[in-house]
């Protein structure tokens, strides 16, 4: 996917949430000193992005594609 799609996605998906805390997480992703933005997320966040990142190394992970297909069918407006 290229970055003006990537954008774009992120930028819908923003203004469809109504989720007050996603809002705050990419605020103070933009607010604070880009090195220091991981110590402030919540522990739970930190826990399930370290627990992504250890899937990937073994191997757990599904292509975009394939996932996307699967689930388009509650994707659809």
């Amino acid at each position: 996917m290229r970055i003006q799609d990537q954008k774009t996605d992120l930028a819908k998906r923003i203004m469809a949430t109504k989720d007050k805390n996603v809002i705050k997480y990419i605020q103070a992703i933009f607010d604070n000193d880009v090195d220091k933005w991981e110590e402030e997320l919540p522990e739970y966040i930190k826990k399930s992005i370290d627990s992504g990142l250890d899937d990937s190394k073994k191997g757990k992970v599904s292509d975009h594609e394939v996932v996307m297909k699967k689930y388009a069918k509650w994707l659809k407006k």
